[in-house]
């Protein structure tokens, strides 16, 4: 054999550096393939005509659906615009009745959560939700005795 037909081992650092140079490529020739196919995707697009997002096109009722929420969300307010006793009054009727409780559930959720997941404070503020809770739900009745006081 000559000598030049021997194999020669290559040290570590080399070793490492080829790996490198090799992720290098691979990191490369991924970014290329995703150019690609985005290329493609858009040679599609504009041989197909379409040059805009049309959401009616994917949604075909959607304008029906929102002007029908618009009208659902705005005619409440029309029929309470005229009096403005009437409209505080269903306000702080929705937020007493409706709006509290949901948050007595949620603040008391919490901690029932905090219970089984064993959490060290769960036990000290088992007493500060008891008693958020009580505000909070009696509050309907605070503003309800108020309200008859008042009249």
């Amino acid at each position: 054999m000559s000598d030049k037909a021997q194999v020669y081992p290559l040290p570590d650092s080399e070793w490492d550096s080829i790996i490198k140079q090799v992720d290098v490529l691979d990191q490369y020739l991924r970014v290329q393939n995703l150019r690609r196919i985005e290329e493609e995707f858009l040679i599609r697009v504009i041989e197909s005509g379409e040059t805009q997002f049309s959401p009616t096109k994917t949604h075909p009722n959607l304008a029906k659906h929102l002007a029908l929420l618009l009208f659902v969300v705005v005619t409440p307010n029309l029929a309470f615009a005229a009096n403005l006793e009437a409209t505080l009054q269903n306000l702080v009727n929705a937020f007493t009745s409706r709006l509290l409780p949901i948050l007595a559930v949620g603040y008391l959720g919490k901690n029932i959560f905090s219970h089984i997941q064993g959490d060290p404070n769960a036990k000290n503020e088992t007493i500060r939700v008891v008693v958020a809770i009580a505000c909070l739900v009696g509050l309907s009745g605070v503003w309800t005795f108020i309200t008859s006081q008042v009249r």
